[in-house]
């Protein structure tokens, strides 16, 4: 697996969280939520995606079910509108903007969102509001940005992982030698030894 889709991988674990499931090495599925919709009553459509290992220059293979409020006659014509959105995508990281246009399909009342009046990729103005509206894009900048970010806060606290229950947590040499990380060490053991008691 390319670097590329590895770093998609991580992104969309980190955004789509609980409804985010890697099926096997290749294959990922994700569950999308109508935006604004009751986690529990909401329609939802699951997006199965298959990498290949030219992608994203190659489509991915899509594979797209109604799990809920949806009828399989409602999500047939997604299945040809997401390949179409894809096909525009092609050269780029492609999943992320392929589930928010599944989401605005559902948003539509199941309907294309381009031809719906949703977003078009040609008018600036409509781009910035789509990026308002859905968050950053995931580019490689921005990924590690965000991880270097991540990475400085659990520097910072690294007693995060044994309050969290990640007690295998193992700092580097360095780090174990500073006075700063001694002085960490010994307020974690005291705050264990509190929450114990």
């Amino acid at each position: 697996m390319n670097d590329e889709i590895e770093m998609e991988l991580q992104a969309l674990e980190s955004i789509f969280f609980e409804d985010y499931r890697l099926v096997d090495e290749s294959t990922i599925s994700i569950e999308l939520l109508e935006p604004g919709g009751d986690p529990e009553t909401g329609r939802r459509v699951e997006l199965k995606v298959t990498y290949t290992a030219e992608y994203p220059e190659c489509l991915p293979t899509f594979g797209i079910r109604g799990v809920r409020g949806l009828t399989r006659a409602q999500v047939e014509p997604l299945h040809k509108l997401v390949t179409k959105k894809a096909e525009t995508l092609l050269g780029q990281p492609m999943v992320y903007d392929l589930c928010t246009y599944i989401q605005e399909w559902i948003e539509n009342g199941a309907q294309d969102p381009d031809a719906a009046g949703g977003s078009s990729n040609d008018a600036p103005v409509e781009m910035m509001q789509a990026s308002k509206k859905h968050g950053t894009a995931v580019t490689k900048e921005n990924f590690a940005e965000w991880k270097a970010g991540l990475q400085s806060f659990f520097c910072l606290f690294p007693f995060f992982f044994l309050l969290a229950g990640e007690g295998d947590y193992q700092p580097s040499i360095k780090q174990r030698l500073t006075k700063r990380w001694r002085k960490s060490t010994q307020k974690r053991k005291r705050l264990v030894k509190r929450t114990e008691n």
